[in-house]
């Protein structure tokens, strides 16, 4: 260029702060999607895949190139629940509703897991659902625990019903009290007419045996010790 006849060099600058603060705001959203432990994605409003984190991968076994253009019904529906459940939670994302919940989902070599997810709606410049983001923790271990936990308690309530024995806890410092089935039925009571206390349980002893119980629980209490009596 020329400034007054004279051959110069014409500069131009522009402040981008804002914009290397929001690259670098992006960037380290970005890395605490991919360190945060659940799973992250989003799809678009009719539930197509537009992105995923490094968990989603390891959890389902998809690459993004495997995944990203897919639906997620088509996906990683396992078949397991009914219709009515994702019903249920297609009208509330479609209303621009918070969906939490448990599913059963299928990763790519077949396998069943069990996660816990929330789904958020996000919208576009007119207020219309643009897509969801969905983040889900797999629950599978636990859920596994818990079912074999039920199965082990439902074989002692069983073997106690057999052997006509029940056991029974009592929290000191709550003063609550809990009973097996089979103590209820030993006891002739129903849950409802027990007061689940150790006043309770008192109450429920014979009064003829009521004096020897209290003093059996007071020892025990003292020294630390079991007891066995024989009413």
């Amino acid at each position: 260029a020329e400034l007054n006849g004279k051959p110069c060099l014409l500069g131009v600058g522009v402040d981008i702060t804002e914009r290397r603060q929001a690259e670098k705001l992006l960037r380290n959203l970005s890395l605490a999607i991919n360190h945060s432990g659940d799973v992250v994605f989003m799809t678009d409003q009719n539930g197509t895949i537009n992105s995923i984190n490094s968990q989603f991968t390891e959890l389902y076994g998809y690459t993004p190139e495997e995944i990203i253009g897919k639906t997620t019904p088509r996906i990683l529906k396992s078949g397991v629940q009914g219709s009515e459940v994702y019903e249920k939670f297609w009208q509330t994302i479609l209303n621009g509703e918070l969906f939490r919940g448990s599913v059963v989902n299928k990763t790519r070599d077949g396998s069943l897991i069990h996660v816990e997810e929330t789904v958020s709606p996000f919208m576009d410049a007119k207020g219309s659902v643009a897509g969801f983001l969905a983040i889900q923790r797999n629950v599978t271990d636990r859920k596994r625990a818990e079912e074999a936990l039920q199965k082990s308690e439902a074989r002692l309530s069983e073997a106690q019903r057999i052997a006509h024995l029940g056991n029974w806890e009592w929290d000191i410092v709550s003063n609550s009290v809990w009973w097996s089935e089979e103590t209820y039925r030993i006891f002739g009571l129903r849950p409802e007419e027990f007061e689940a206390t150790v006043e309770g349980f008192l109450g429920s002893v014979h009064p003829g045996d009521r004096e020897i119980v209290t003093r059996a629980l007071t020892k025990s209490l003292k020294e630390n010790a079991s007891y066995n009596l024989d009413q």
